[in-house]
């Protein structure tokens, strides 16, 4: 997920990488900070990426949107019976 923020920080870089589900994707795993701790905790480099994104990702605009990727939402819009 590194590329995400390279991506975003350049510019026009979400354009030319032309992959908005990526830059959503690369959001959404970087939200969930608790899960992700003792993963991170386990490997040095994912540290150091963690530590950029979060000095940096702030600083440029996002695509994502937590609505959407709402888990509970999804589950429920798929288990509704069709009418």
């Amino acid at each position: 997920m590194p590329f995400a923020l390279v991506f975003t920080m350049m510019e026009d870089g979400r354009k030319l990488f032309a992959h908005d589900a990526y830059f959503d994707y690369a959001d959404r795993a970087n939200s969930r900070v608790e899960q992700e701790t003792k993963r991170l905790q386990a490997n040095r480099a994912p540290l150091f990426v963690r530590a950029m994104w979060d000095a940096y990702r702030s600083k440029y605009p996002s695509t994502y949107d937590k609505e959407k990727w709402d888990a509970d939402k999804i589950i429920e819009q798929c288990t509704q019976p069709k009418e």
